[in-house]
């Protein structure tokens, strides 16, 4: 048993863009609630999000995640690992096959190459030893008993570590219909040529979306809007 593979900061290298708040979106936020209004001082404002929770007091300018003094690095993961979640409220919506998919195919622009998060398993070795490392890490980046059989997807994630290209995974499975877009959401994307919103995320997703699906029928593979 070696971590590498099991290991998320090991084994994905690829990231977008560092500058591209789109596809990485805005940091969160550390909060010091020791300085915020006390109920009989007219309680808490709404909180509208961790990334701005309350814009009356934090105002702009905010600090992109490169020059803020703390960063921690969400994963996208391998298929089975985000899907392992079953009971996930989003399902189909915010989370879902395409929304993995969208993410592990186009968010491979730059890599730390190992600089950023890479040394410290070399570091942790040598304060630790190697079995004592080994030991503190077992059973990290495993799935729970009841997923670790679950279907994985016949389509594509990034290939960890040495490149930037996508591999192909297990092929002959499929993925849950669960985990699809919801058919509703689907035909609403796939209705429209473009998506109008004030959110640039949604646009490129959806655009990705249409693209994914109009490619599939033009290959003659089935398509879920009149699922």
């Amino acid at each position: 048993w070696y971590p590498h593979q099991h290991l998320d900061t090991l084994r994905w290298q690829w990231h977008a863009a560092r500058n591209d708040f789109v596809k990485n979106a805005l940091g969160k936020v550390l909060l010091d609630v020791s300085r915020l209004p006390t109920p009989a001082q007219g309680g808490l404002p709404y909180f509208e999000s961790l990334h701005r929770p309350i814009k009356t007091l934090c105002a702009a300018p905010w600090h992109n995640d490169w020059s803020s003094g703390l960063r921690l690095h969400h994963y996208l993961g391998s298929w089975p690992s985000y899907a392992a979640r079953t009971n996930d409220a989003r399902k189909g919506g915010e989370r879902s096959f395409e929304q993995w998919e969208y993410k592990a195919t186009t968010n491979n622009e730059e890599t730390d190459g190992g600089i950023i998060m890479g040394p410290w398993w070399e570091g942790f070795v040598r304060e630790h030893g190697i079995e004592k490392a080994l030991e503190l890490v077992q059973g990290a980046g495993e799935l729970p008993p009841s997923r670790r059989n679950h279907k994985t997807a016949g389509r594509t994630t990034m290939s960890p570590l040495t490149t930037n290209s996508t591999t192909a995974i297990m092929e002959d499975e499929e993925v849950d219909a669960e985990w699809h877009l919801l058919p509703g959401r689907l035909h609403k994307i796939l209705s429209t040529k473009q998506t109008v919103a004030n959110d640039n995320k949604m646009v490129q997703f959806d655009a990705w979306v249409r693209r994914k699906y109009n490619n599939n029928n033009r290959l003659g593979q089935p398509s879920l809007s009149s699922s």
